[in-house]
């Protein structure tokens, strides 16, 4: 039996979470309007963290006198753990400053105010010679998954863990404390976390480092804006057929990329056979509006930029399936140019297209580049964002394979 419900867990984890965030806004909305001046940055981030870690630190005193409470043991009411002093927030901020990496001194605070209150359960548990667990919430890293495959541990006066230093941004993990043992708590399953843990063989780290491998694959292909061309594949176009488009196609596709250049926005041409076109612009880096119908004739060259590396997309690809579309082309913020054409291949209805590449279509290509990353030129050094470009590149050549469509890639620039 859950001594603590999953409701009273998830509201406890919704209260903390309310406060780092609370704390990061505030930090946020001072460097909008003030910027980055030192040390003034300093003075409002140690103020905004002590004020915001008071409260995380008071809602983990009363989470650790319930539990005390539920399971019929007495104890005086909890102490917070001590603050973090102005040094210890300076050279938070400090580190962020040296790294050029200014616009993470909000989310350095909501960590600083977190830590807090983990710092108070701990304390309690190794005062009280208590059980702490921690336990997961939400989509958990590998490091946290690791933790918590520890299960519930005893603690002592001389445990060293009183900085909780692993706490990161973002997350939403937390500790536990017992007082009588371990008990269920949130739906925690520390042998879940345990198998897939011992699933990995090798060293505390080699483990870590293989469950954050495998993150990483996972992720490929769920943010299509974050993406890095592995090496292997930087100006290397011998898996496509070589560019054939002509010299007005290519000035078409270089004007396009200056245009997303200077803007930061995508930009689209349609060319006709009979020499008209259409230029469409738009405000979003993610995509541009193309209406085939403002234009008259068939064989229609359908081109676009990307602001980022990626090739053609399922969306791209789907314009094929238009009987008056003959290619479809785009270039990538680097000047790589990809176009997909008809050729001797077979057109499908959006309804047959969208019937084959699916959903399971994508989960598939996703399975094949995690079961053999070094296949796709990959390795498990790979960050997420190669992932999730070979991702996207192996799904352009399948789609192009699985309709007979001819598929062309190269350097207009």
């Amino acid at each position: 039996m859950d001594m603590i419900s999953k409701d009273s867990w998830e509201d406890y984890i919704d209260k903390l979470n309310r406060v780092n965030t609370k704390a990061a806004d505030e930090m946020l909305a001072w460097t909008e309007k003030y910027g980055y001046d030192y040390p003034a940055i300093v003075d409002q981030a140690f103020a905004i963290a002590t004020r915001y870690g008071e409260g995380a630190a008071a809602l983990a005193c009363e989470m650790c006198d319930e539990m005390a409470e539920l399971q019929g043991i007495y104890i005086p009411p909890t102490e917070p753990a001590e603050a973090k002093s102005y040094e210890y927030v300076k050279a938070a901020v400090d580190d962020k400053i040296e790294k050029g990496q200014e616009s993470k001194i909000p989310d350095t605070v909501a960590e600083i105010v977190k830590r807090r209150g983990a710092e108070t359960t701990l304390k309690a548990a190794r005062y009280y010679n208590a059980w702490f667990a921690w336990v997961p919430h939400g989509n958990p890293c590998a490091f946290c998954r690791m933790l918590a495959s520890n299960g519930w541990q005893r603690a002592s006066k001389k445990s060293k863990f009183s900085h909780a230093t692993h706490i990161h941004a973002h997350c939403s993990c937390e500790y536990a404390i017992s007082f009588q043992g371990p008990y269920e708590i949130g739906g925690y399953d520390p042998d879940k976390y345990l198998e897939e843990y011992e699933s990995y063989s090798g060293s505390a780290e080699a483990r870590l480092k293989a469950m954050r491998s495998q993150d990483r694959r996972q992720k490929a292909g769920q943010d299509e804006n974050e993406v890095k061309v592995p090496k292997k594949f930087d100006g290397n176009f011998d898996d496509y057929l070589p560019l054939s488009i002509g010299k007005e196609e290519r000035a078409v596709l270089s004007g396009l990329n200056q245009k997303a250049r200077e803007t930061g926005y995508e930009h689209a041409q349609i060319i006709s056979e009979n020499g008209k076109s259409a230029i469409f612009t738009s405000n979003d880096k993610n995509g541009v509006g193309i209406n085939l119908d403002i234009i008259d004739g068939e064989h229609l060259k359908v081109y676009h930029s990307h602001t980022n590396l990626t090739p053609l997309s399922k969306k791209d690809f789907r314009f094929l399936c238009d009987e008056r579309v003959e290619e479809i082309g785009n270039v990538a913020s680097n000047g790589d140019a990809f176009i997909a054409r008809i050729g001797n291949g077979y057109r499908p209805s959006i309804e047959e297209f969208e019937s084959v590449i699916n959903d399971d279509f994508q989960a598939m290509i996703n399975g094949e580049i995690a079961s053999d990353p070094e296949r796709f030129g990959l390795s498990f050094d790979s960050s997420p964002e190669e992932y999730t470009y070979v991702a996207i590149r192996e799904q352009a050549f399948q789609i192009a394979a699985s309709f007979g469509w001819e598929y062309e890639g190269g350097r207009i620039e």
